[in-house]
């Protein structure tokens, strides 16, 4: 190889690391924007709903479900929504991100759907969306689920907690 073209190899190596580390840089400093750090907090709060830890889910959701609701009106809602120890396994089917802006229903803001798809131990499948908001510390929040017995399509609209005795969702996902 000629002095001349190890001299360029060398640049482009150079310019491909700077590259790197600014991407990388660029990546860590944009938290919230991982599909495996919603995939793994999707699966946290699945698991604290199952065993009904719906007191810790409440802490970690976003300000909005906190203004709405006490923690023990959250926790008997999610009493009566959640059939506790029903699920025998689950596995994620979708993760949609969507922002919302100026849409009556739905507060502004970028939110995460994680759809499951739940083997129940009594038979059956039903389809579970849990939905997420990322808030001002930067770092996604729970901020409603839905169940669903069909798998038409991937949910877009957010799951948001009311005090529905349906779901905890006021919203319907998907048909």
């Amino acid at each position: 190889m000629t002095h001349d073209a190890q001299a360029f190899r060398s640049g482009l190596l150079a310019v491909a690391m700077l590259m790197s580390t600014t991407v990388q840089a660029q990546v860590q400093a944009t938290p919230g924007t991982s599909a495996d750090e919603i995939l793994q907090l999707a699966d946290r709060v699945v698991a604290q709903l199952e065993t009904g830890q719906y007191g810790a889910v409440w802490e970690g959701a976003a300000p909005l479900v906190r203004a709405t609701v006490s923690k023990e009106a959250f926790a008997r809602q999610m009493q009566t929504t959640h059939r506790s120890g029903g699920i025998q396994d689950y596995g994620w089917a979708s993760i949609v991100r969507i922002e919302y802006k100026n849409d009556r229903d739905i507060p502004d803001g970028l939110y995460a759907n994680v759809d499951y798809a739940a083997h129940l131990k009594m038979g059956g499948i039903t389809y579970k969306l849990l939905s997420f908001r990322v808030e001002s510390d930067e770092r996604w929040h729970f901020v409603g689920d839905s169940d669903r017995r069909g798998s038409n399509e991937i949910p877009t609209r957010p799951a948001i907690f009311s005090l529905s005795p349906r779901s905890s969702s006021g919203h319907t996902s998907a048909p």
